[in-house]
C-alpha cells in the first residue's frame, strides 16, 4: 500500500511539473520527436480556416527562419513527418490564391534568373517553393539532373516534386529513371504507389501517346528492369574464383585484453565485435576492439594455431585490462567496432571516466562504450579521443565535447562502430534514462571537432530489453533505425532530418543491424519489429517487402546481411535470399540451432558462418561453392 502511495504521489507531482515548451511532447504513441508546437498548428489552422492569406505567409516566413529543422505531417491518416517548411509550402501551393501569392511569385522568378547556381536556387525554392516559380523550378533542375546524367539527384527531385503535383508525367518521368539506374524494385515500388493513390491518365512517349499503367508494365517488362509479378530467372554474372585457404590464420586469445564480448558468464551474448580491414603498405591490416583494447594484425603475418605473432600493436600499450564490462544478464547492450578512413582507425570504446570504474556504485545494465577514439593506423599512437576533446563555444571559451553534447552529462553511449565519409564522422548515441532517446552526432576526424549533434526522437524507459539503434550513410543520406517505433533520414551535411516515420510491430530481436540502402529503396530490420520495413530513401513513403513467393519465418532471422545486386540477404536460424522486386526466395543452408549467422557479401561471393563451418555461396546463383571447417565456435 505504501509503494503504491508513494507511486500515486510521483505521478501526481509529474503531471503539476512545469513543461519544457522548446521540447515537444509525446503523442498518444508516447514517441516524442521534433514536430510542429501545437500553439504553431493552431495558429496556422485559424489563419488557414478564416482565409487569413497575409498572417498564413506570415507564419511561413517565421517557419523558414525560427523552425527550419521541426516535423509536420503531411496526412494525419499517414504516420510519416517530413520537413515542416517543405509541408507548409506544399499547403500553400494548394489553397493560395493567386491574388494572394501575385507579388511573390515576380519576386521568386526574379531570383531564380539571376541565381544559376544550384545552392542559391535551392534557397529560393525553400522561402518560395509554393509560387508557380518555384514548383516549375524543381521540375527543371531535375530535368537538367537527367539529361546531365545526374540520376540520383533527378530521382531526388521528382520525388520531392510528387508531394505536390502527382501527375502522370511525373510518375512516368521517375519511372524511366529508376528504370535507367537498374532499380526494379524501386520502379515495382512506384507503380504499386501510383496505382494506390488512383493516378492514372496518358502520357507521351517517343512521340505517341501511351497509358501510364502499360508504359509501367512495358519498363518492369523490358531487359534489366524485371517484372514485379512474373517469375525470374535467377541473376546471372561471371562466377568468382573460389575462395583460397591457403593461409589458417587461426584463432587470438582475448583473455589479456579484458575477455572477448560474450564469454563471460551472465554478460549479453548480444554483444558484439566489428572488426575494420585497413588495406596499407601493400597488405592487409585486420583491426578490432572489444571496447577496452584496440588490437592491430597483420592478416599475412602468421600461420595457423595463434594470431599472437601477427599481432601489430595494441591499444593501451602495456598491462592486462581489467574487466569491468557489466554483466548483469538480460538486455541487449550496445555494440562496440573499428571504422578505418585517412590512415587511421576510429574505436567506440568504454570511456576512461566510465560508470563501471567507480567504487560502491551499484553495477548498471545500460552501462556502454561512452568514447570514441581516433589512433594512428601505423603505430596505434591515441591522436585524440571524446573523452578530452575541447570545442569552442558561442561566448569564445572552450569547454570539453561531452558537455557540449545534449545527451553528454546524461547516462548514455555510443551504439556499434563509427561511419567515416570524407570529412565528417559519424556515431548514434543513445540513452536510456530518463527516457530512451536516439541522437545522431557528426565529427570531424582529424580532431573530433563537433559539427552537429541531432536528437532523432525519444519513447519512455523500460525495464524490458533495451534496443540500440543503428544507421546507414550513402551519398548525403544518412538512415538511423531507432529501433523504437521510429526511422529517420538526415542530410549528412547539415544533420537536418529530411523524413521520418514511425511504425507499428511486435519483436524481440537479439542483435542490430544496420539499414541497407538498394538504390531508391531503403530497407530496415528493426529489433522490435519481425518483418522488414521498406521505405523510398527519398521521401519516406512506405514501399513494403514484396509479396513473397517462398515461406520466410521472420522472427528466427537474426540479421539482414546486405544487398547483392537485387537480392537481400537474410541469416540467424533461416538464411536466405529474397528478390527485392520480385518476392522470389532462395533458402541457403540448413538451419543453424546453436548459433545464428551473421555473415558478409565481398566480391560477388556470401560468407555464411555456422558453428564449424564456413559456408560461402556464388550470389549470382546461390549455388553453395563451398564450406571450410573453422575454429570460430563460440569464441
Amino acid at each position: 500500500m505504501y509503494i503504491r502511495l508513494v507511486r500515486l504521489l510521483f505521478a501526481a507531482l509529474a503531471l503539476l511539473a512545469p513543461q519544457d515548451p522548446s521540447r515537444p511532447r509525446p503523442d498518444e504513441d508516447r514517441l516524442a520527436i521534433d514536430c510542429v508546437t501545437e500553439d504553431f498548428q493552431r495558429r496556422w489552422d485559424k489563419a488557414e480556416t478564416e482565409k487569413d492569406w497575409p498572417e498564413l505567409l506570415k507564419l511561413f516566413d517565421g517557419a523558414v527562419e525560427r523552425f527550419p529543422r521541426r516535423l509536420a505531417q503531411p496526412d494525419p491518416d499517414v504516420p510519416r513527418w517530413l520537413r515542416l517548411t517543405s509541408v507548409l509550402s506544399d499547403r500553400l501551393a494548394t489553397i493560395l490564391p493567386e491574388s494572394a501569392r501575385e507579388e511573390r511569385e515576380i519576386v521568386a522568378q526574379q531570383l531564380l534568373d539571376t541565381l544559376q547556381d544550384r545552392e542559391g536556387r535551392a534557397r529560393v525554392i525553400e522561402k518560395y517553393g509554393y509560387t508557380r516559380a518555384g514548383r516549375r523550378a524543381i521540375e527543371q533542375q531535375a530535368n537538367s539532373d537527367y539529361d546531365e546524367g545526374r540520376l540520383r539527384d533527378a530521382i531526388r527531385g521528382w520525388s520531392r516534386a510528387m508531394e505536390t503535383r502527382l501527375s502522370p508525367e511525373l510518375v512516368a518521368r521517375l519511372a524511366h529513371a529508376h528504370a535507367a539506374a537498374g532499380d526494379p524494385a524501386a520502379l515495382a515500388a512506384l507503380r504499386a504507389q501510383a496505382e494506390r493513390l488512383g493516378c492514372k491518365g496518358e502520357v507521351t512517349v517517343g512521340g505517341r501517346r501511351r497509358e501510364l499503367h502499360d508504359f509501367l508494365e512495358f519498363l518492369q517488362a523490358s531487359p534489366g528492369a524485371p517484372s514485379a509479378t512474373a517469375p525470374l530467372p535467377l541473376e546471372r554474372a561471371a562466377p568468382p574464383a573460389n575462395p583460397s585457404t591457403e593461409i589458417s590464420l587461426g584463432a587470438y586469445d582475448l583473455k589479456g585484453d579484458g575477455g572477448a564480448l560474450g564469454r563471460r558468464e551472465g554478460s549479453a551474448r548480444e554483444w558484439g565485435m566489428h572488426p575494420a580491414l585497413a588495406p596499407r603498405d601493400g597488405r592487409d591490416q585486420v583491426i578490432v576492439t572489444n571496447g577496452l583494447r584496440v588490437i592491430a594484425f597483420d592478416a599475412t603475418a602468421a600461420e595457423g594455431g595463434s594470431l599472437e605473432n601477427a599481432v601489430e600493436w595494441r591499444y593501451p600499450k602495456e598491462g592486462t585490462v581489467r574487466y569491468w564490462m557489466p554483466t548483469i544478464y538480460g538486455g541487449t547492450q550496445p555494440q562496440v567496432g573499428v571504422a578505418v578512413a585517412g590512415g587511421r582507425a576510429f574505436a567506440t570504446m568504454f570511456s576512461k571516466d566510465s560508470r563501471q570504474g567507480q567504487v560502491g556504485r551499484r553495477p548498471d545494465r545500460f552501462d556502454g562504450p561512452g568514447a570514441i577514439r581516433a589512433l594512428d593506423l601505423a603505430t596505434g599512437e591515441l591522436l585524440w579521443d571524446t573523452d578530452s576533446v575541447e570545442v569552442g563555444t558561442a561566448d569564445g571559451s572552450r569547454r570539453k565535447l561531452l558537455e557540449e553534447l545534449p545527451f553528454g552529462r546524461l547516462n548514455f553511449c555510443f551504439a556499434g562502430p563509427p561511419v567515416v565519409r570524407g570529412d565528417r564522422l559519424f556515431a548514434a548515441g543513445m540513452t536510456m534514462t530518463p527516457d530512451r532517446s536516439c541522437y545522431i552526432v557528426c565529427l570531424d576526424p582529424a580532431n573530433g571537432g563537433l559539427r552537429w549533434c541531432r536528437w532523432v526522437g525519444s519513447a519512455p524507459a523500460t525495464r524490458e530489453r533495451s534496443t540500440v539503434p543503428a544507421f546507414a550513410e550513402e551519398d548525403g543520406t544518412l538512415v538511423v533505425s531507432t529501433s523504437f517505433g521510429l526511422v529517420a533520414a538526415l542530410d549528412s551535411e547539415t544533420g537536418t532530418i529530411d523524413w521520418l516515420v514511425k511504425y507499428q510491430g511486435q519483436g524481440n530481436r537479439a542483435a542490430t543491424n544496420p539499414p541497407v540502402f538498394h538504390h531508391g529503396l531503403v530497407t530496415v530490420l528493426a529489433q522490435d519489429r519481425d518483418e522488414p520495413l521498406v521505405y523510398d530513401r527519398w521521401t519516406g513513403r512506405e514501399a513494403s517487402m514484396p509479396v513473397l513467393k517462398g515461406e520466410v519465418s521472420w522472427p528466427q532471422v537474426t540479421r539482414l546481411v546486405g544487398r547483392a545486386g537485387s537480392w537481400m540477404v537474410f541469416s540467424g536460424i533461416s538464411n536466405c535470399a529474397v528478390h527485392a522486386a520480385t518476392g522470389e526466395v532462395v533458402r541457403l543452408g540448413d538451419p543453424e540451432l546453436a548459433r545464428p549467422a551473421a555473415g558478409s557479401i565481398v566480391n560477388g561471393l556470401l560468407y555464411l558462418p555456422s558453428k564449424s563451418l564456413l559456408h560461402v555461396y556464388d550470389t549470382a546463383t546461390w549455388e553453395r561453392k563451398a564450406s571450410f571447417p573453422w575454429q570460430g565456435g563460440e569464441d
